[in-house]
C-alpha cells in the first residue's frame, strides 16, 4: 500500500521550509494559508512516515476540496485566528475519521461474506487504519478513532494491540477532563460532551478484547 513513498515527492521534504514550499505549490493544499500549513506541520513534523501517510490518505479522500472551500464560506472567523485553525483541523480530522469508518465497514462486510482475496482485504484494512491514525494526529480527542482501531485489532486476533488503543483512548478522555474548562477550545468542548458515550463504548470493546484474550489462552493451554 505504501508504494507511493517512492513516487510522491512529498517524502523528500525534511525541514519546515521544505514542507511549507511543498504545500504552497501542491494542488488543493495551496488553498491553505501559512498559519494552517504551519499548524499541520506542527502535528506531524516529528513523524515523517505518519506525515506521508496523512498526505496520501488526505488526497485519496479529497480532504481539502471537501472541507476548505465550504468552511471559508460558512465559518465567520478570521482565517488567521487560532479558533479558525482549530475548527478547520477538527473538520479535517472528522473527514478522515468518517473515511476510516467507510473502509472499516467495507472490510468487515467482505470478511463476513467470506472474501478470500487477501490483497483487497489488506487494502481496505490499511486505508481504514491510516485514516483513523491520521485523524488522531490532528485531533487527539477524537475518541471514536481509538475504539475503531481497537476493534480492528481485535478482528485480527491482536488483542494486546487493541487493548493498548483502548488504554490510549481512556487516557485521552481523562486528559481532556483535567483541562480547565475555561481554557477549552470550542471543538474540545464538543469532544468533552462525547466522553460518557465513548467511555462506555471503549470499555465495552476493552471487555470483549480481554474475554477473547482469555479464551485464546485457555485454548492454547488445552
Amino acid at each position: 500500500m505504501f508504494g507511493f513513498l517512492k513516487s510522491n515527492p512529498f517524502y523528500k521534504n525534511k525541514t519546515r521550509e521544505e514542507f511549507i514550499e511543498w504545500f504552497s505549490k501542491a494542488k488543493n493544499w495551496n488553498k491553505l494559508n501559512l498559519k494552517i500549513i504551519n499548524a499541520i506541520i506542527d502535528k506531524f513534523i516529528s513523524d515523517s512516515f505518519a506525515f506521508e501517510v496523512f498526505v496520501h490518505t488526505s488526497e485519496n479522500c479529497n480532504l481539502i476540496s471537501n472541507n476548505f472551500i465550504p468552511l471559508t464560506q460558512k465559518v465567520p472567523l478570521s482565517q488567521e485566528s487560532d479558533d479558525y485553525v482549530d475548527v478547520l483541523l477538527s473538520s479535517f480530522a472528522l473527514t478522515l475519521y468518517y473515511t476510516g469508518v467507510l473502509f472499516r465497514d467495507q472490510f468487515i462486510e467482505k470478511m463476513n461474506a467470506g472474501e478470500t482475496e487477501i490483497k483487497e482485504l489488506s487494502r481496505l484494512l490499511n486505508l481504514s487504519q491510516d485514516s483513523f491514525e491520521s485523524a488522531l494526529k490532528l485531533n487527539e480527542f477524537l475518541f471514536g478513532a481509538y475504539g475503531s482501531l481497537a476493534f480492528l485489532r481485535g478482528l485480527l486476533n491482536k488483542d494486546e494491540e487493541g487493548l493498548e488503543y483502548c488504554k490510549k483512548g481512556i487516557e485521552k478522555m481523562k486528559k481532556l477532563e483535567s483541562i480547565d474548562q475555561d481554557k477549552l477550545t470550542d471543538m474540545q468542548r464538543v469532544s468533552l460532551n462525547d466522553v460518557n458515550f465513548f467511555n462506555k463504548s471503549i470499555i465495552e470493546i476493552e471487555g470483549n478484547l480481554k474475554a477473547l484474550r482469555k479464551n485464546r489462552k485457555e485454548e492454547r493451554g488445552r
